[in-house]
C-alpha cells in the first residue's frame, strides 16, 4: 500500500486501519498516485488528499468523507468516486498516474465549479 497514512489520538490504531483500507481502495482504482489519507474517529471523518506538489493555497485541500457512509453498503464505491472526483478537480484523468501527473496537478489548479468536497451523508 503506497498511500501516506495520518492517524492520531487515542484511536490511532483503528484510525490507521481505516486509512490503510481507504488507501488500498484508492490505489486499486487509481494506482501510482500519491494518496494521503487521514482519519479522525472522534469527528467521524476520513480526509483524502493527493501528495503532489501543489500551490500553497491548494495544499491543505482534500475530499472529506464521513466514516458512517464508508461503513455502510457501497462504501468502496464512495471511496472510488471521491478519489476520481479529486483527480478530476486537479485536471487529472481518472485511472493510473501518468509520468506527467505531478506537473499537471500543480499547473491545472483546482476546479471547484459546482462541487461540494464532502460526502452527502
Amino acid at each position: 500500500m503506497d498511500a501516506h497514512v495520518e492517524a492520531y489520538g487515542p484511536h490511532a490504531m483503528a484510525e490507521r486501519d481505516l486509512c490503510i483500507a481507504v488507501g488500498e481502495d484508492l490505489e486499486r482504482h487509481y494506482p501510482g498516485h500519491p494518496w494521503m489519507v487521514g482519519a479522525d474517529l472522534n469527528a467521524g471523518t476520513v480526509a483524502i488528499r493527493l501528495g503532489y506538489d501543489l500551490p500553497p493555497s491548494m495544499a491543505p485541500m482534500g475530499y472529506l468523507l464521513h466514516i458512517a457512509t464508508l461503513l455502510a453498503p457501497g462504501g468502496h464505491q464512495r471511496v472510488m468516486r471521491a478519489g476520481g472526483e479529486w483527480l478530476e478537480r486537479l485536471g487529472l484523468p481518472r485511472g493510473s498516474a501518468a509520468p506527467e501527473a505531478a506537473a499537471r496537478a500543480g499547473e491545472n489548479g483546482l476546479n471547484i465549479d459546482a462541487s461540494v468536497l464532502k460526502s452527502r451523508h
